[in-house]
């Protein structure tokens, strides 16, 4: 609780946050907005352009048009390529141009937001974890409803001179 003293001052810090969260609200909106834009419009826009035009729309640097197929279209060169402003973020360790990062927050918001999204969502990091998949061993982490995190520990391969065998370890232990 603030003094009197500060009072008036705490009062204005939490008006500007509260101006400041509306904002970023609106520019989340926005940026979500506009992804779903790209992501639908794609195709059409692909139908539209040759491939030498959507580079030089993107401003994807010469040298970087080599490394790209024949084919691809308007979400490959934002989403696999990251063609869009293709020099300005040489080297970055992630590409954060702006039609790129409006068509990623568009993917995972219908990702966790949508049930055919929260569906191949579970399938495909199901199948990561899994004996085989690329993260099996990992640990992994489950939300309760109340927020709390409890942590699963990766199986426990056991090699002696009668083979191997997993065991698996119950959450939270």
């Amino acid at each position: 609780m603030a003094s009197p003293f500060n009072a008036s001052r705490a009062a204005r810090l939490r008006a500007d946050a509260d101006e400041e969260e509306s904002y970023l609200s609106k520019i989340t909106a926005m940026r979500l907005e506009m992804g779903r834009f790209l992501i639908d419009g794609a195709r059409e826009f692909d139908m539209a352009t040759t491939l030498e035009q959507r580079f030089e729309l993107l401003n994807t640097n010469v040298a970087d048009r080599a490394a790209v197929p024949a084919g691809a279209g308007l979400v490959d060169l934002l989403f696999v390529y990251c063609a869009e402003d293709s020099a300005a973020h040489r080297g970055d360790q992630w590409n954060d141009a702006p039609m790129g990062n409006a068509m990623r927050w568009a993917v995972l918001d219908g990702m966790a937001n949508t049930p055919k999204g929260r569906e191949a969502s579970t399938k495909l990091f199901g199948e990561l974890f899994a004996p085989g998949g690329l993260f099996y061993g990992a640990p992994t982490y489950y939300q309760h409803p109340d927020g709390t995190m409890l942590r699963q520990a990766p199986a426990l391969v056991v090699h002696d001179a009668a083979g191997s065998r997993t065991i698996e370890r119950r959450i939270g232990k």
